[in-house]
């Protein structure tokens, strides 16, 4: 009453798999099933059930098998199918949550003091993200780009691509360090999705971001992002009063709380290390037709502790 091999059989019943179905239905057992579907809505799941139901019954007809050995095998398909749909769901909601987060800070007794605060705003809270934290570059304590690039070892191409920045005549030492700092952690975030497949989001903050609510921020990213979205801007001045819609063009500016997917990490990674790091997010969207969204109002945070940073005291970039 087995198939030889692996077989899949679909509730739509293709021909190849009739024959050995018919063979299952009339020893009430089931030797293997799949279905090609993904199914997570409770609709689609009973749209299966009831193509399953007529493609059974046609089978059975066709070859002879009685309605007992038809309804014994059909118990057993829908509780297949009823088991898979639940782990489709289970799986669907681990890869939505935010299973690795960085936070960028400096060597600089400023970095430090923020990066103390925002560990400690950590510590009070029940619920827990847990946090790498990625040191950045202390601009002030370099005169020219070109030493922060060898401290950095940027490479000669990025040096080459730097030096075609559209910002090059106003441009900070800050700026090539903070635009450094964030291409650190998307390497870093990029290897550690590739040892954890099933992860989806990656949480990116500078040291003097507001905490967000980690509670809100699951339930966001399990419940509320668009499957076709790639990168999730959450400050409200990288959204630009965009809320909880879908953005194909893109206009914030800011780079101190947001997430991108395996997909929009490897986008930003593939473009031209030429411009600081809110304008490398744009060009994800504008230039990679990656999709971003903006959460609602309630999910957007707030920057409202602008005290002086490296990037607003640091002298002008000395070529």
């Amino acid at each position: 009453c087995s198939c030889q091999g692996t077989t899949r059989i679909s509730p739509l019943a293709s021909s190849e798999s009739v024959s050995c179905m018919a063979a299952m239905l009339r020893c009430g057992v089931v030797v293997c099933f799949s279905f090609v579907s993904t199914v997570t809505s409770k609709y689609a799941h009973d749209m299966l059930l009831l193509q399953t139901w007529r493609s059974t019954s046609q089978i059975a007809d066709a070859n002879g098998v009685t309605s007992h050995q038809t309804d014994r095998t059909r118990e057993k398909l829908f509780a297949a199918l009823e088991a898979q749909r639940i782990l489709r769901i289970a799986e669907a909601s681990k890869d939505s949550t935010i299973e690795h987060a960085f936070i960028l800070t400096s060597g600089s007794a400023l970095g430090q003091s923020r990066l103390n605060t925002f560990l400690e705003e950590l510590a009070k809270m029940d619920d827990k993200q847990k946090f790498e934290v990625v040191d950045g570059i202390d601009a002030h304590l370099f005169s020219s780009e070109r030493s922060i690039m060898a401290d950095a070892n940027v490479t000669e191409i990025q040096r080459r691509q730097w030096s075609r920045n559209p910002e090059a005549t106003r441009n900070t030492l800050g700026a090539l360090a903070c635009a450094i700092g964030h291409y650190r952690m998307w390497k870093l975030a990029l290897a550690k999705l590739d040892q954890t497949p099933h992860a989806r989001w990656v949480l990116f903050l500078e040291d003097d971001v507001p905490l967000p609510k980690q509670q809100a921020l699951r339930d966001l990213f399990r419940d509320g992002i668009p499957e076709e979205v790639d990168f999730v801007p959450l400050e409200k001045r990288m959204c630009q009063g965009a809320h909880d819609s879908v953005v194909s063009k893109y206009t914030g500016w800011g780079s101190m709380a947001y997430a991108l997917t395996k997909t929009g990490l490897e986008q930003v990674l593939s473009l031209p290390f030429q411009w600081n790091s809110d304008h490398m997010l744009a060009h994800l969207v504008n230039d990679r037709s990656v999709k971003a969204y903006c959460p609602s109002k309630g999910n957007q945070i707030a920057h409202d502790r602008m005290a002086a940073s490296d990037n607003l005291s640091t002298p002008k970039a000395n070529r």
